[in-house]
């Protein structure tokens, strides 16, 4: 487990880094934890908290919009009867911002887009799951406040297609608190 999220750390800051050549206004890191569910056929299971870590880009469109690419290692999973299902992704944001009035480097924002989950580990009770997809899709809702370099976020990440093979429709349901730090590109080298 350790080689996977090595080399999903890895993958996170070379997709962060060596970004194409465009007029990034911000990067930076964010992480925090998540309160995660999955919900089974419209069942809720037991939720559990995990955590996520991961960087962003931030592409300036005008002074109220913004695109934001991200890319996260994230813990998944719940407590579903008497069994633990625990999943590690890799998950890839594309979201739209919407920044509200700026006042003393302080500016409240939204984001909202989709996300695709590559899964990296699915365990149930500490065994490999083989009857899980590769692949999630979902949708992220987010409200935040940015205080000059730094945020602070709330948000929602309902899953669209079920996380399983066969006929069982099982959905990640995440809510996240997320903590950020700007940081200049120039500064990593």
């Amino acid at each position: 487990m350790k080689l996977h999220l090595l080399i999903s750390l890895c993958i996170i800051i070379t997709f962060q880094l060596f970004s194409a050549e465009v007029d990034i206004e911000t990067q930076g890191l964010k992480g925090g934890f998540n309160n995660c569910n999955l919900n089974f056929e419209g069942h809720m299971a037991d939720s559990q908290s995990k955590f996520i870590i991961g960087s962003y880009s931030t592409y300036k469109s005008n002074s109220a919009l913004a695109f934001q690419g991200e890319a996260f290692i994230t813990m998944k999973g719940a407590n579903v009867g008497p069994y633990k299902y625990d999943f590690l992704n890799l998950d890839v944001d594309l979201l739209t911002r919407i920044d509200l009035l700026k006042e003393n480097n302080i500016s409240p924002y939204f984001l909202v887009g989709p996300y695709i989950g590559i899964k990296v580990i699915g365990e149930v009770d500490s065994r490999k799951i083989t009857d899980a997809r590769p692949f999630d899709f979902g949708g992220i809702i987010a409200a935040g406040l940015k205080i000059d370099k730094f945020s602070i976020e709330y948000r929602y990440n309902p899953g669209i297609t079920t996380i399983a093979k066969g006929g069982a429709n099982l959905k990640h349901v995440v809510s996240s608190i997320l903590f950020g730090i700007d940081i200049e590109k120039k500064s990593w080298f």
